[in-house]
């Protein structure tokens, strides 16, 4: 057998070759979130600052609207300091995510042992929702690699009780939060559970971490805008989305009228404020509506039916194998990570509980905002470790190892997980009948 390290340089390679080829072959159009990226990031090369328009006040800019400066920032710096050629961000992404391969792999052997650790390593390099953003100027690359690199120190920080460690797992939890702020849940949710359980040491250097990361950012926010603004106050408006009549609990296509009205009449900052209020007046003139919705977020998350979106620049056979590709990768996940998941009960480990309780911040931010294909990539971190646990119960089962006393069999538990993925793809299909019809009217288009 070769040794683990040989093994997991061969998995590194092979998913930067993946990953750099895709970017190279597709050539992805700049568009939509990634030209907003890419102009903030020219203008920060030009020394014009962090601004989407340099010529209006900088309490005007639209800057404010992204979900994170971190990106933005750093592929402004690979613009300034080899200028703003596509391929070496796509070169440089493919990298960071080869990388997070590697990370896998050792939040794996952490949680479970060397074995998942490789799996996971493998899973992760072939994951095309994985292979594909490093060729696109988005967030998800970096983000993606920094919640992974926060996860193995916050891992080595509560089995070594130490400090360097939680303060380095802090200062990664604050850069992922300003590359997306959605993680700031998890650290929440970490933190009461070290608090319920008396366990305070770890706890105080992290939050240290994150607020080092994230004051500076704060700071500068006030100053502009005059408001306590630590990432983005964009979180308004996507709860109303998610809140409102018109809500089937994904991502809409098409803007509401009423959101989109006041999108265009009012200012950026009162946007989110305007978002929160009126979500929160919908949910309580209509709790039994917006039960609904929660009902509709949380089987939608759970569907295969909800691929990758990023493929409208492809045509005909292109497009029907990406969409292929995704929905497998998402069958193969989904379905691996429930059986990883269910078959980890019992198992009393701190890494194991980080896995869990950042899987669940990602599940309860799609219940609270929208569900969307590109929105559950967030949760890879774990659903990839708990996959490969899956992967590895089923090869224990195949060699007759795999059994357990007093726990349901792997196949029965693989088959009841294959089933939930299933069961909710089948329903989300039932509920979005012209959602259905208008994908594959763009499918089957020219």
């Amino acid at each position: 057998m070769l040794p683990y390290r040989k093994i997991l340089t061969g998995i590194f390679f092979l998913a930067f070759v993946l990953r750099f080829g895709y970017g190279v072959v597709e050539n992805v159009p700049v568009a939509v979130d990634a030209r907003v990226y890419q102009g903030i990031a020219l203008n920060l090369m030009q020394g014009l600052g962090f601004a989407e328009s340099p010529e209006v006040p900088r309490y005007m800019d639209g800057s404010i609207r992204v979900v994170g400066p971190a990106y933005p920032i750093f592929l402004g710096s690979l613009f300034w300091l080899f200028g703003p050629h596509l391929w070496i961000v796509w070169m440089i992404q493919a990298f960071l995510g080869a990388a997070t391969c590697v990370v896998f792999a050792n939040l794996g052997k952490d949680a479970f042992e060397s074995k998942t650790g490789v799996a996971a390593a493998a899973l992760a390099a072939l994951a095309f929702d994985l292979i594909i953003y490093p060729g696109m100027l988005l967030t998800e690359t970096l983000y993606l690699f920094l919640v992974a690199m926060a996860l193995l120190a916050l891992s080595r920080a509560m089995r070594a009780d130490s400090l360097g460690w939680a303060l380095a797992a802090g200062i990664l939890v604050g850069l992922a939060a300003l590359t997306r702020p959605t993680i700031l849940l998890f650290a929440a949710l970490l933190a009461m559970w070290r608090a319920a359980i008396r366990s305070w040491r770890t706890v105080v250097p992290l939050l240290m971490g994150i607020a080092f990361m994230l004051l500076p950012w704060g700071a500068r926010n006030f100053l502009i805008y005059g408001e306590v603004i630590l990432v983005s106050p964009n979180g308004g408006w996507n709860f109303w989305l998610g809140a409102n009549p018109e809500a089937d609990g994904s991502y809409p296509n098409v803007i509401p009228v009423e959101i989109a009205r006041t999108l265009r009449r009012e200012p950026y900052l009162q946007q989110s404020r305007t978002g929160y209020a009126r979500g929160m007046q919908f949910i309580k003139q209509h709790p039994g509506q917006y039960a609904k919705i929660l009902a509709l977020k949380l089987i939608k998350y759970f569907s295969v039916a909800r691929t990758n979106g990023w493929n409208l620049h492809m045509r005909g056979v292109d497009r029907i194998i990406s969409i292929a590709l995704s929905a497998s990768t998402t069958l193969v996940l989904l379905s691996l990570g429930l059986l990883g998941f269910f078959r980890s009960f019992g198992r009393r480990d701190s890494t194991l509980v980080c896995l869990i309780l950042y899987a669940g911040s990602c599940i309860l931010s799609g219940l609270i905002y929208t569900v969307h294909a590109r929105y559950r990539l967030l949760i890879f971190p774990a659903l990839i470790i708990f996959a490969a646990h899956g992967l590895y119960e089923l090869s224990r089962c195949r060699s007759g190892t795999g059994g357990e006393p007093g726990r349901w069999p792997v196949e029965v538990t693989f088959a009841m997980s294959l089933g939930i993925v299933m069961l909710a793809t089948t329903i989300d299909a039932m509920t979005a009948a012209s959602e259905i019809q208008r994908r594959l009217a763009l499918l089957l288009g020219p």
